[in-house]
């Protein structure tokens, strides 16, 4: 629930790294502490702040992303309505796929038809309805089969050594923090 979300956010910052990557495949052209040119973009306007530069994003600290990440993705998805452990994890899953996607994910797994990529009554009934153990995990291999279709997976001109590897670790060690958040 709420308590989870410095934790959370923790785990998504470390995870996420705090370099700056320049590269054309990055919503925007950057990203620091996973957070997008295009997500710094919009969290400035929203807040009625200039248009941000590249050099923005590379004075960002954690706790700036932090706030971004709460504002842009735990909000809407009711991070503090969530049973612990899948709070954190669809957050995790959330700044990978976007809320929309995050949420469709979570629909999907809950199997919830149609889905809607919108946190309504009916998916946090769902939710909290489901064993959050087993929801912890499903999130977790549902992310990992979209991230499977990704062209970085395996090696290529672009990505030399592929990021399977990575992306399957970040998952077995975001589902782990997330099923030691569950109590009972």
């Amino acid at each position: 629930m709420q308590d989870n979300l410095a934790a959370a956010l923790a785990f998504i910052l470390e995870d996420e790294g705090s370099d700056l990557n320049l590269a054309g495949s990055e919503p925007g052209g950057g990203s620091r502490y996973g957070v997008s040119m295009t997500a710094l973009a919009d969290w400035c306007k929203a807040n009625g702040k200039p248009a941000p530069t590249i050099d923005d994003l590379a004075a960002m600290t954690p706790d700036e992303a932090g706030e971004i990440y709460t504002a842009n993705f735990a909000r809407p998805i009711a991070f503090d309505r969530l049973p612990a452990g899948v709070d954190y994890r669809l957050l995790d899953v959330c700044v990978n796929l976007g809320v929309t996607g995050g949420i469709k994910l979570l629909q999907v797994v809950l199997g919830l038809w149609q889905t809607s990529g919108i946190m309504d009554a009916a998916t946090l009934a769902a939710v909290n309805a489901a064993d959050a153990k087993q929801t912890v995990v499903t999130i977790g291999c549902g992310w990992l089969v979209k991230k499977h279709e990704s062209p970085n997976w395996q090696p290529s001109p672009i990505t030399p050594n592929g990021y399977g590897h990575g992306w399957t670790n970040r998952m077995l060690k975001a589902n782990r923090r997330a099923l030691a958040m569950i109590k009972g």
